[in-house]
């Protein structure tokens, strides 16, 4: 007599079973997924910064040390730098070149620019910044710049002409015997005795004052505040959580817990508050 083979199936209640099973794990999984993804766009970013502040100290070396020129006198530091982090078109002025190389791009600022973006701090952390400033009389004639990385404005050569003195003292290259002469350079501002000088960083614009009398705010920036568009609410943003990306004038590059950007000396005359602001999220 022949025997018959039963084939099982699955029972309905053993498919939910799984199914419930495989949500479970997918639940434990994405959290853990979303921050490895973080935490390798932080890992990016502080690459990026790296690379650039070698451009920059390549940009000393052919300067024979002095600060990078201010953009009201020469184009912004983007296109300073890009020859030695990118390609120049030849003949080709300031005011026709796009400046928007892979380095200059954090990749968890991955919103994309607005018009609103335009030569002013972008409206949130995740936007890269938009800006055609290159100085001189026609600022908006200059060419187009897309990065998500602000320069300490104090790390500027601001010893030319015509320039308030007591607004002035606030840069490193800076001589109060001397306006028109730059007293500080590069080499000089590596020296540990200096301090931690921050170079570049995470930032909604293309540069940022730090002012000695900061409130201590993040972003979104303080409305009561003289100062809303300046300041520590460009960089000290939730970017990348409760850390930000810093490099330095000797070339060394943190991931730094927020608070501590107030630690730093972000000009020559900066003064740290009594308390460091705690993360207000």
């Amino acid at each position: 007599m022949r025997h018959r083979q039963i084939t099982r199936a699955f029972t309905l209640v053993e498919l939910l079973v799984v199914i419930g099973i495989i949500a479970i794990l997918i639940g434990i999984l994405l959290p853990t997924l979303s921050r490895v993804r973080q935490q390798a766009n932080t890992v990016v970013c502080s690459s990026n910064l790296r690379q650039i502040s070698m451009a920059m100290l390549m940009y000393e070396q052919d300067n024979k040390g002095r600060l990078l020129v201010a953009w009201t006198k020469a184009p912004i530091w983007h296109y300073q730098l890009k020859p030695y982090f990118g390609k120049l078109p030849r003949n080709t002025s300031a005011a026709n070149t796009e400046v928007r190389d892979q380095i200059l791009k954090c990749p968890a600022a991955w919103e994309k620019p607005t018009p609103d973006s335009d030569n002013k701090a972008t409206p949130s952390p995740f936007q890269a910044f938009f800006t055609s400033y290159s100085g001189g009389s026609d600022p908006d004639s200059g060419f187009k710049v897309e990065s998500a990385y602000g320069l300490n404005r104090y790390l500027t050569d601001a010893s030319w002409k015509g320039i308030d003195p007591t607004w002035n003292a606030g840069f490193f290259a800076y001589s109060a015997a001397n306006p028109n002469t730059a007293n500080t350079n590069f080499w000089k501002l590596q020296k540990s005795t200096k301090g931690q000088i921050p170079m570049f960083f995470d930032c909604r614009d293309r540069e940022s004052f730090v002012d000695k009398n900061t409130e201590g705010y993040y972003y979104p920036p303080n409305p009561n505040s003289n100062n809303s568009n300046k300041g520590m609410s460009l960089i000290a943003t939730k970017r990348h959580g409760r850390v930000v990306n810093v490099a330095f004038t000797d070339l060394s590059v943190k991931t730094a817990p927020m608070p501590e950007l107030w630690s730093y000396r972000w000009r020559p005359d900066w003064t740290p508050p009594a308390k460091l602001p705690a993360v207000p999220w």
